[in-house]
């Protein structure tokens, strides 16, 4: 049903939560400072975002292969 759908998404939240405060404290028992903690979140965003591409083949009149983003 949806309400059970619902409970669910709020439990699943709460659990990504949980972890992500887990992981928020371990940075900073390491010592990484706020901004370096951002930085490692920007950097994972980019690489994440970057394995989202899709590259298609193209021909060239060089006959080398070739990609580009489609």
């Amino acid at each position: 049903s949806q309400q059970h759908k619902v409970m669910q998404d709020i439990v699943s939240r709460e659990l990504y939560k949980e972890q992500f405060d887990a992981i928020q404290e371990c940075f900073r028992n390491i010592g990484f400072t706020e901004e370096e903690v951002t930085s490692v979140y920007r950097i994972l965003s980019g690489i994440l975002n970057t394995g989202n591409i899709e590259f298609a083949a193209i021909t060239s009149q060089h006959q080398t292969d070739k990609s580009e983003v489609p």
